[in-house]
C-alpha cells in the first residue's frame, strides 16, 4: 500500500480526513502504521469465535442474541448486544456472529483508507467509506499470516453488513447499526465471480465521527496485523490507547486480569486458572517479532518484522492464602514502543493545535 506523500502540507490547512491520514513514523515511513479508536475498539464485537458459535447454533442454524456487559476506557458501564447475520448458504439459513476473520478486515480496510484513493470522508453525511478489491483484502491477510480464500472473504462482508450492533452506555442506547452499514457493489454477480471488481463499505457511524472530532491514536498497524491471537491484539490496542506517559523513565504499564476477564470477552474457559494462563499466552506474544509473509509480487520485500512491544513482563502472583486475588502483570515496553508512543503523543498535540509545522519535522524533537 503506497500512502500519498503529505509531507509538505502544514496541518493548519488539512480538512479531518488529511489529518486522520498524517501518521509520524520514523524517517517520515508510515506504511507500518493505521489509526484505533477508543471508543469503537473497545466493542468487544468480534468476541465469540466460530467454533463456540457451532456449539450455539441451532440445528436449524439460528443463533440467539449475544449479551455482554462490559467497561468502557473511561469507565462507564455498557452493554453490546449482537444480532446475528443470516445468511442463506447451500439454500439454508445460517446465522453468524462476527469473530476473527471480521476484525482483521476491518483493521485492513482501516489502513486501506489511508490511501488517498481507496477513502472518501464525508463529513456533512456524517459518512466514510473504503473502497479494495477482494484481492487486496487477500493479499494483506496472507501477508500477516492470516491467509482466507476469497469465499471466507465474501462471507465475512456479508456477515459484518447484515449483523447488528447495539451498543448501550450507562442504561442509553449510543449506537445501533453495522460495523459495515452499507456494502456498495456494482455487479453483485461479477463481485462474485471477479476478485478484482472494486467494491466499497460504509464505516459505522461512530467511526466516521471519531475522524471528525480527531478522536483517534496512531497504532502499529504491522504489530497489530502480525499477532496471532484475538487477545494479544487487544491487549496490543489497549496499551497503544492507554499507555500516554510511556517513557525511558516512566512507571511500567499494570494490566489487571480481572479488566481483561471482564471486558474483553475473549477468555472463555470455566477455569480461572486457565483463563489465566490464556492472558499469559498472549502477552507472550508481545515479547516477540512474528514474521510477515512476503513475496515479491506482493512487497518489494523491504518490509521486516517490527521490532517487539514489550521488553519483559512481570507478575504479582496471588497467594495460597488469597488465591482469588486479582493478578497483576507488569508490562515493561520496549525502546522501540517507547518512541513509538512518543511520537503517536507529538501527533495528537499537533493535530489537536491546527498550527503545527510542516509534518516530518517532529523527527527531529523525538
Amino acid at each position: 500500500m503506497t500512502q500519498k506523500n503529505t509531507s509538505s502540507k502544514p496541518l493548519a490547512k488539512f480538512k479531518q480526513d488529511d489529518l486522520f491520514r498524517v501518521l509520524y513514523g520514523k524517517s517520515g515511513k508510515s506504511d507500518h502504521l493505521s489509526n484505533l479508536f477508543n471508543l469503537w475498539d473497545a466493542f468487544p464485537k468480534y468476541s465469540v469465535n466460530r467454533a463456540t458459535q457451532t456449539k450455539m447454533r441451532s440445528p436449524e442454524g439460528a443463533l440467539p442474541r449475544h449479551k455482554m456487559k462490559f467497561k468502557a476506557p473511561t469507565g462507564e458501564q455498557c452493554v453490546i448486544e449482537i444480532v446475528p447475520a443470516k445468511i442463506e448458504i447451500d439454500g439454508k439459513n445460517k446465522e453468524f456472529y462476527p469473530a476473527e476473520t471480521e476484525e482483521l478486515i476491518e483493521l485492513i480496510c482501516r489502513r486501506l483508507f489511508l490511501n488517498q484513493s481507496q477513502g472518501v470522508h464525508e463529513p456533512h453525511r456524517d459518512q466514510t467509506y473504503c473502497k479494495f478489491t477482494l484481492n487486496m483484502i487477500a493479499k494483506e491477510l496472507k501477508k500477516y499470516n492470516k491467509v482466507r480464500s476469497l469465499d471466507e472473504i465474501k462471507l465475512s462482508l456479508e456477515i459484518m453488513n447484515l449483523c447488528g450492533i447495539e451498543i448501550y452506555i450507562n442504561n442509553k442506547v449510543t449506537y445501533k447499526g453495522a460495523i459495515f452499514p452499507e456494502i456498495f457493489i456494482t455487479n453483485r454477480a461479477e463481485y462474485l465471480s471477479n476478485s478484482e471488481t472494486l467494491s466499497t463499505v460504509r464505516f459505522s457511524s461512530i467511526v466516521s465521527q471519531s475522524i471528525d472530532r480527531l478522536d483517534y491514536r496512531q497504532i502499529n498497524y504491522e504489530i497489530l496485523a502480525s499477532l496471532p491471537s484475538q487477545l494479544a491484539r487487544s491487549i496490543f490496542t489497549k496499551i497503544s490507547a492507554l499507555f500516554l506517559n510511556a517513557g525511558f523513565d516512566a512507571p511500567t504499564y499494570k494490566l489487571k486480569f480481572s479488566d481483561v476477564d471482564e471486558n474483553s470477552g475473549l477468555l472463555r474457559n470455566k477455569e480461572r486458572r486457565k483463563r489465566v494462563d490464556m492472558l499469559r499466552k498472549a502477552l507472550n506474544e508481545l515479547l516477540v517479532s512474528h514474521p510477515l509473509n512476503i513475496d515479491d509480487s506482493m512487497d518489494d520485500g523491504s518490509c521486516e518484522p517490527a521490532p517487539p512491544p514489550l521488553l519483559k513482563i512481570t507478575e504479582t502472583i496471588p497467594t495460597t492464602d488469597n488465591p482469588d486475588k486479582d493478578v497483576i502483570f507488569e508490562l515493561y515496553p520496549s525502546g522501540t514502543f517507547i518512541l513509538e508512543m512518543k511520537a503517536s503523543n507529538k501527533r495528537n498535540r499537533d493535530i489537536n493545535n491546527f498550527n503545527a509545522p510542516a509534518i516530518g519535522s517532529h523527527l527531529k524533537r523525538l
